[in-house]
C-alpha cells in the first residue's frame, strides 16, 4: 500500500474536520502522531453549535365523538366559584395542565377580559378554557394529553394572578365542579 504524502495545511485541515465531528469536545489536548510522522498540536478546540431545542410533543389525533374520559384539575389552589367556571388563585407561573385530551382550537388574546386564553376542543360536545396565562405553551392546532402543561399561571387581563377554568357542553359553560375527578 502506497504512503500518500500529507503537508501541514492538509494535516490541520483533516484534523480540524475530524474533531468538529466528534461527538463530545476534547478534554485535553494531545499530540496526534500521523502516517508521515508530523507531530501536530491543535491549538484551540472547534467550537460547537448551540444544541437545537427537544421536538415537540406529538400527540395522537383525538376522536371527536369519544366521550371525555376523565377530567382532571388544571392547577392547584384555593378555588372560587364564578359566573362562567371556576377561578383557581395561584402564583405567578404556577403550571397549568390540559383538564383533558384534545386539539387547541384557540390560543391567543384576542377575546376581551380572558387575557391570553387557550380552548381545547375535546370531542364534538365540550371545549375548555384557560384564561389570563403568563405563557402559553401550546399553539392553534395542537393535539395535548390529558395533564400535559399547556400555560403557566398570571394575571393578563385579570387584577389577580390566577386560572379562570370553563368547561362548555354544546356552547354552555357548565359547572367545572361536576367534572373534575381526578386529582394529579
Amino acid at each position: 500500500m502506497k504512503r500518500i504524502p500529507y503537508d501541514r495545511i492538509t494535516l490541520l485541515v483533516v484534523l480540524t474536520l475530524l474533531s468538529a465531528c466528534a461527538p463530545h469536545p476534547p478534554q485535553h489536548h494531545h499530540k496526534v502522531l500521523v502516517a508521515d510522522a508530523t507531530t501536530i498540536k491543535p491549538s484551540l478546540p472547534v467550537p460547537f453549535s448551540k444544541p437545537t431545542p427537544p421536538p415537540r410533543v406529538i400527540v395522537p389525533q383525538q376522536n371527536m365523538n369519544a366521550p371525555v374520559a376523565r377530567w382532571c384539575w388544571p392547577a392547584r389552589g384555593k378555588v372560587s366559584p364564578g359566573n362562567k367556571g371556576i377561578t383557581i388563585h395561584g402564583k405567578n407561573g404556577d403550571p397549568i395542565f390540559a383538564a383533558a385530551a384534545g386539539k387547541v382550537v384557540y390560543s391567543g388574546h384576542g377575546l376581551r377580559g380572558y387575557g391570553n386564553l387557550i380552548i381545547i376542543k375535546h370531542n364534538n360536545t365540550f371545549l375548555s378554557a384557560y384564561a389570563h396565562n403568563k405563557v402559553s405553551f401550546v399553539k392553534e392546532g395542537d393535539n395535548v394529553r390529558a395533564k400535559q402543561k399547556i400555560a403557566e399561571m398570571g394575571h393578563t387581563g385579570a387584577s389577580q394572578t390566577a386560572l379562570h377554568f370553563e368547561i362548555r357542553s354544546h356552547g354552555h359553560s357548565v359547572n367545572p365542579l361536576l367534572y373534575l375527578t381526578c386529582h394529579d
